[in-house]
């Protein structure tokens, strides 16, 4: 089978036979061209600022037709030449041929099932209306009429059978569902007997005994007391018994937990009035007070007693006992029922202070909790469970109130965290630079716990005009872990803290803490539960000192136009910038990336025309590297797309890393000299990465220089192989 750009296509769309992808996938291994070739497709394809082929002018691509007529194989042989030429030299007719193969090859593999709503859409379009002026016009016949040529029926008609089956479908299932859903109702109703069966309403139990508003009404106008009994409520009685409440479709009796009934039916009238009960008159609006006062809890709401009932005592002989007033207190506790535990009390949730964004100059962004993109920030407040960042070369700053101000240099990112009892403010620093600050109008003292990876500290600004500052930096992996790395436990980030001004109170566990000033320069961090180590401070460094951060004018400007790139989601607006020809603003992009996870967006800057970029790019996969054991499974996966297959594994071994161990071995040492000189820029820059990490010498080595200018370079480093052996000398 002949390498064409077509098989190549074929090849990568995996459409080929076994056999045939085999025999392709070896020539565009054995094939430089070819591998080219198979570069330039897929980073044409996932360049996102491709245009598409002008229709006419300069930059115009040929007819479509042409291009159809290509994919199908059907194109004349003295015109596919031509055609693969203007690919090769035309990345965006190169992107239209590849992505439009991918296309039909998705789109042939699997059947098309066009829904019902699209075949009307579809015949819509055929009909005309038709105009006044054409319905005025009579249409002369015809010269087939007659003949024996049909007329054609209509827009359907001759349509094939798959275009015109399933217009019924939607009406057919419509019907159907309505006719279960009524028929279930049917079912349910038929099911349910309270429809079916009469019961006695609650208030009728009453009628008997209890005078209707009419006849109140006649007695109080002829004075005479009307009777009715207080609304009785559930009590215990002699024997612990607990009373069952009657059921509201019940008749009106109550049984109690034995079974035996302790409310039997009411007396006949005179019996009732003669008993010792007081009788309220209901005309007056006089408030029923009940006999035993110690079951009513305090300001009760007495409701209208609808019904007298008399608890029969369960000692014989014992006179009735009539039950007191049933009342409603909001303030009463429920009782908890027998045999089940009290509920715990939810666990009290801290009101979180408002911690909001001072609106930057130039761009911040943000990862709400839960989410997985981030997005521009310019207003609005960080909550607990956000990521909050400042890509370089912009910074951010957060205020509490009046009472602290958090300040993040460029290439930083925080976390904020749930407040405890103990602390206004909680947040983790992932990388880079913080200042936190009291700032001289504060009114209120204010505890802050910062936590890096699994140490925390608290601190105490008791004073305002207060500033600490706190550097993270990720570490970088210094060769292929073993089979028993355990990246959970990661390796310790690496930093430093100061109190830059003021005294400040830090608290490392509940029993240790240091009043940290000035005079102690910069501590490095420590470990958990470990002090700060006093006796071995270094010089403050300058950044913390914000005032005197300024910008170049070159950067400045470069900031300026990076801003223009940022739209509201980060990843889609600022991914293609990482190719952008402006160095600065590539590298500003490729550390946006970096600082956002998006470390597979950052592959194609290995291979970037700009040296910052790379390097940028170099430094961020490899912290990048140790955070998860799965992170190399996806970045292999990512570069078998992008990268030619025989260097892939040279390219992540040097990601890797050495240790100065490994760098003591000569033929370590030699293999990362020879590899200065390798075709590949990605693995030159690795290379040159590793041996300046390890010997600190550069020998005037620039991996995109000339070939003489390289191999003058590297016949420097191999003379000093020579002399001293290896890269690192043995102590």
């Amino acid at each position: 089978m002949r390498l064409t750009l077509r098989t190549v296509l074929a090849y990568l769309d995996d459409v080929l036979e076994p056999a045939e992808a085999r025999e392709i996938g070896q020539k565009i291994n054995d094939s430089k061209e070819a591998s080219a070739l198979v570069s330039q497709i897929r980073e044409a394809i996932r360049r996102r600022r491709n245009g598409a082929p002008e229709l006419a002018g300069p930059g115009s691509g040929p007819d479509p037709n042409i291009v159809s007529e290509y994919l199908e194989n059907v194109l004349p042989a003295n015109q596919v030449v031509e055609f693969e030429q203007l690919c090769r030299r035309s990345e965006v007719h190169l992107a239209e041929v590849a992505a439009c193969h991918k296309i039909l090859t998705m789109v042939m593999g699997q059947p098309i099932d066009v829904s019902d709503e699209l075949r009307e859409r579809m015949y819509e379009l055929g009909a005309t209306k038709k105009t006044p002026s054409e319905e005025t016009v009579s249409v002369a016949p015809q010269m087939t009429t007659g003949m024996g040529v049909s007329q054609p029926g209509g827009f359907k008609e001759g349509l094939p059978e798959y275009l015109t089956r399933g217009q019924n479908t939607n009406r057919i299932w419509t019907v159907l569902i309505v006719v279960l859903m009524a028929g279930a109702w049917v079912a349910l109703v038929v099911s349910d007997k309270s429809i079916w069966t009469t019961t006695e309403p609650k208030d009728q139990l009453v009628q008997q005994d209890s005078p209707g508003p009419d006849e109140v009404e006649k007695e109080a106008d002829a004075g005479i007391p009307a009777v009715s009994a207080p609304k009785p409520a559930n009590i215990v009685a002699n024997q612990g018994q607990a009373v069952v409440p009657a059921s509201p479709q019940g008749d009106g009796v109550r049984v109690a937990a034995g079974g035996v009934s302790v409310n039997p039916p009411p007396p006949p009238e005179s019996e009732a009035t003669t008993s010792n009960l007081q009788k309220p008159n209901l005309a007056s609006s006089v408030e029923m007070k009940p006999e035993n006062p110690d079951l009513v809890s305090p300001n009760p709401v007495v409701e209208a007693p609808p019904k007298t009932e008399i608890a029969k005592a369960t000692t014989p002989g014992a006179p009735p006992v009539p039950n007191p007033p049933a009342v409603t207190n909001e303030a009463a506790v429920p009782a908890t029922p027998s045999g089940e535990n009290p509920k715990a009390p939810e666990a009290e949730v801290l009101d979180e202070p408002k911690l909001s964004l001072v609106p930057p100059e130039r761009i911040n962004i943000i990862r709400r909790k839960d989410a997985l993109e981030w997005f521009t920030m310019q207003t609005g407040a960080v909550a607990p469970g956000d990521d909050f960042a400042a890509p370089a070369p912009f910074r951010g700053e957060l205020v509490l109130g009046d009472d602290l101000t958090i300040q993040l240099m460029e290439g930083t990112r925080i976390q904020r965290l749930k407040r405890t009892e103990s602390v206004d403010l909680r947040f983790a620093v992932n990388r880079g630079r913080v200042l936190i600050s009291r700032p001289p109008t504060s009114l209120h003292p204010t505890v802050v716990e910062v936590t890096v990876q699994d140490r925390s500290w608290k601190l105490h600004f008791e004073k305002p005009e207060t500033v600490f500052a706190i550097e993270v930096i990720l570490p970088q992996p210094t060769g292929v872990p073993g089979e028993h790395f355990n990246y959970k436990l990661k390796k310790a980030v690496s930093g430093g803290v100061a109190v830059v001004q003021g005294n400040l109170k830090v608290w490392w566990n509940e029993k240790g803490s240091v009043d940290l000033v000035p005079q102690h320069g910069w501590l490095a961090l420590p470990q958990v539960n470990e002090p700060f180590n006093l006796s071995a401070p270094s010089v403050i460094p300058a950044w913390t000192r914000s005032d005197e951060q300024k910008q170049t004018p070159a950067k400045r400007q470069s900031a300026i136009a990076y801003q223009k790139e940022f739209q509201d989601n980060v990843l889609m607006s600022i991914g293609p910038v990482v190719s952008d020809r402006r160095a600065m603003i590539s590298e500003f992009a490729t550390q946006t990336l970096v600082l956002t996870d998006d470390l597979l967006e950052v592959v194609p800057a290995l291979s970037s025309d700009h040296k910052e970029t790379r390097i940028a790019a170099i430094i961020g996969l490899r912290q990048w590297l140790l955070m998860d054991a799965e992170n190399v499974v996806l970045l292999r996966d990512e570069m078998e797309r992008q990268m030619l297959p025989g260097i892939i594994d040279v390219v992540i071994d040097l990601l890797w890393g050495f240790s100065p161990e490994d760098g003591q071995s000569s033929e370590i040492s030699l293999q990362l000299v020879e590899q200065l000189g390798n075709e590949d820029l990605a693995i030159r820059e690795l290379a040159h990465f590793q041996v300046t990490q390890l010997s600190g010498r550069n020998y005037g080595y620039h991996a995109q220089a000339p070939v003489p200018e390289r191999r003058a370079a590297i016949g420097r480093w191999l003379d000093f192989l020579k002399r001293e052996g290896s890269l690192v000398q043995p102590e």
